[in-house]
């Protein structure tokens, strides 16, 4: 005799394999993941995004200084550090992402090796050029590409300034004028640290000839006024 049939059974299902027996599977966007999987997979998204918040820790890079320097002192009453520089616009004209602007370098040399300590008279140190150009490199194509390392870029650093001697009336007396430039390459793998390294290297030798070369034009055409 059959027995009526019911939509209910009292008999256990085996444990699907992979599954665990005692929780229900669970489906989240098209992949099955168990209950007990859960608390890793959120661990995990949290630390992806909290490491994704924190910023990216850059190198110190030193200041350039000339206090090693012994001051050139002037038979002036005062020195003006002034810019006639005209920072130009657009992607090519990188100064302001330097770990050390060419522009406050001058300044900075000024402020360090200039001194006035005469009774009458000024002297202006006036900045006509502080300017770092950037130039993309063409690279190589091709398989040949794949296993050449090139320089991506390359940077083209001026410094130019004018110091002039004027006496009590405003009148100019004397000037000279000197004018450095320097430049360097980066290579494509190069990280931010090294870009960064090698700008700042590029100022400081920029600036050591630049040092080098007004000292020798304030002795040659201004000795009059060295004391």
């Amino acid at each position: 005799m059959n027995r009526p049939w019911s939509g209910c059974s009292n008999r256990r299902r085996p444990a699907r394999a992979g599954l665990d027996a005692g929780r229900p599977a669970r489906h989240y966007g098209g992949m099955r993941y168990s209950a007990a999987s859960l608390p890793l997979l959120v661990l995990l998204v949290m630390a992806v995004l909290q490491a994704c918040t924190y910023p990216v820790q850059r190198q110190e890079l030193p200041q350039i200084t000339f206090t090693h320097q012994p001051p050139l002192v002037l038979n002036v009453a005062d020195v003006r550090v002034t810019s006639s520089h005209r920072p130009a616009t657009g992607r090519d004209h990188v100064e302001d992402i330097l770990p050390a602007p060419p522009e406050a370098v001058l300044r900075r040399w000024a402020e360090d090796r200039l001194r006035a300590a005469g009774r009458s008279g000024s002297a202006r140190f006036d900045i006509t050029e502080a300017s770092v150009v950037r130039t993309a490199l063409p690279r190589t194509g091709g398989l040949r590409g794949l296993l050449t390392e090139d320089q991506a870029e390359r940077y083209d650093a001026v410094a130019a300034a004018t110091l002039e001697i004027f006496d009590p009336h405003g009148v100019r007396l004397a000037y000279v004028q000197t004018r450095a430039t320097r430049a360097r390459s980066v290579s494509e793998k190069a990280t931010l640290d090294q870009r960064d390294r090698i700008r700042f290297e590029m100022i400081e030798t920029l600036m050591r000839e630049f040092d080098a070369e007004m000292e020798k034009a304030m002795r040659r055409h201004l000795g009059g006024w060295l004391m």
